[in-house]
């Protein structure tokens, strides 16, 4: 409230409708509202800031579409009484509209006093709008924010495509860049992760899986990655606890091709331990599914034959590895292991593949 008393207000209202001047809104009602009305009494500055005389408040009332005149007298004053509601009032002046505001009247049962200076008004809305602090920290921080996740995709994108061409250590260098600036981001500390396995370095790459781990627990492919660089690290019981894990996260085994690759690469690692039985289960689950990859059926036929190697050839198994041998030659009959998988079933007496 201005210097006027409690009911004075000096109206620093911009262009039209965009500044109000609100009281105290009581609950309108139209019976009301036509037997109360406001008193409000006002002066009127020019652009000279001097009062402005023989000038005319229009006030119009939005919801009645009615309109009341108040001039001025020789120093700018003019007064009446209004209908509570909201208004558009305009100043004019020799025949031309000076200005136009909107404003809010509610039922007061002391005079509102309004103070309509047009200098003020004019420098107002010529002037550059003014933010505040915290607007402006926070606009600050959206523009760094905004240039720091483009260098972030920039070293990103540059290290895919150096992991792509085989340069493992620029890969490193770029992607190291980006989980520098967003290391709250699985994704970057994953591909750091994979970027350090190529090159070899596999308690880098651990520990930058276990950091995307701890940022994603639930997503079945980080946990199936670091699983395998637990395997190349020689930690074989680690890394089948983890993949475990893995499938656990990934659901059944016909649930789509990540789940099949968790059991692939959980049966490989069974299968490099020389525990061909448990391989053969794991394997055998990577074939469920309809896009079943064809290097499952191969390796479960080999587990079941390595599994029954002290058994004749027709052992226990070998309905089941004929089959395998089979299905892999019918899904890859030019693959790396046709010739192997052909070799096979002729040992084990299975008729030649279609």
């Amino acid at each position: 409230m201005g210097a006027e008393g409690r009911f004075s207000l000096v109206l620093r209202w911009a262009l039209l409708t965009a500044l109000c001047f609100a009281v105290p809104l009581a609950p309108q009602n139209a019976g009301l509202a036509a037997q109360v009305t406001t008193r409000i009494e006002g002066q009127v500055r020019g652009f000279d800031a001097q009062p402005l005389a023989e000038a005319t408040v229009i006030f119009h009332h939005l919801a009645l579409n009615q309109q009341q005149r108040l001039p001025t007298d020789s120093q700018g004053r003019f007064s009446g009484a209004l209908l509570p509601g909201r208004y558009r009032a305009a100043i004019l002046h020799q025949g031309k509209v000076l200005w136009v505001v909107a404003l809010e009247v509610a039922e007061a049962a002391e005079p509102l006093r309004l103070e309509i200076d047009l200098e003020a008004l004019r420098r107002r809305a010529e002037a550059p709008p003014v933010l505040d602090v915290e607007l402006q920290r926070r606009l600050r921080q959206h523009e760094e924010d905004l240039a720091r996740r483009m260098r972030v995709r920039d070293h990103y994108r540059q290290g895919l495509e150096a992991l792509e061409r085989g340069d493992a250590e620029a890969a490193i260098r770029e992607l190291e860049s980006a989980r520098d600036l967003e290391p709250s981001e699985a994704l970057y500390q994953a591909q750091l992760g994979e970027a350090y396995a190529s090159a070899q370095r596999l308690s880098e790459a651990l520990a930058a899986y276990e950091a995307a781990l701890r940022l994603e627990p639930d997503d079945p492919a980080l946990r199936n990655n670091y699983a395998n660089v637990l395997a190349r690290a020689g930690r074989t019981e680690e890394a089948l606890a983890a993949f475990s894990e893995a499938a656990r996260h990934a659901g059944e085994p016909d649930s789509g091709e990540q789940a099949a690759a968790v059991y692939f690469n959980w049966g490989a690692t069974l299968f490099r331990a020389n525990r061909y039985a448990e391989a053969a289960d794991s394997f055998r689950r990577a074939t469920h599914g309809e896009k079943a990859d064809a290097m499952a059926f191969y390796f479960l036929g080999l587990s079941l034959v390595r599994s029954v190697a002290a058994e004749p050839p027709a052992g226990r198994h070998a309905p089941e590895a004929r089959e395998a041998f089979a299905r892999y030659l019918a899904l890859a009959p030019e693959g790396k292991y046709a010739a192997q998988a052909a070799d096979y079933l002729k040992r084990l007496r299975a008729p030649s593949p279609p």
